[in-house]
């Protein structure tokens, strides 16, 4: 499964295109998706059989809320923007185990 294990040389690219000088608008349409499908996964919305798996929804809820707050204090203290997108991965990928 690709949201289990992600190609991180991939991620690395991706995170780079989105953090350089003059690109934050890319890096906010980024977290933007991000946290839409975030918010699909913690509410079960892109769940099609049955009942979701409580304990699964708490987990995608716990990756949105770490997203959440590194975003601000990357922005707040002008932070590397690359390991807000590099932790969200990571978080996406142990949340995405069975």
């Amino acid at each position: 499964d690709k949201a289990s294990n992600p190609d991180w040389g991939k991620v690395h690219k991706l995170a780079d295109s989105v953090v350089t000088k003059g690109q934050e608008d890319r890096f906010r349409l980024l977290l933007a998706f991000a946290n839409e499908h975030l918010e699909e996964c913690a509410t079960g919305k892109n769940q099609f059989n049955g009942v979701p798996d409580i304990s699964m929804l708490a987990r995608w809820a716990t990756v949105w809320e770490k997203t959440q707050k590194s975003t601000r204090i990357a922005e707040g203290f002008n932070l590397d923007k690359k390991q807000v997108i590099l932790s969200l991965f990571q978080n996406m990928s142990e949340a995405a185990q069975p």
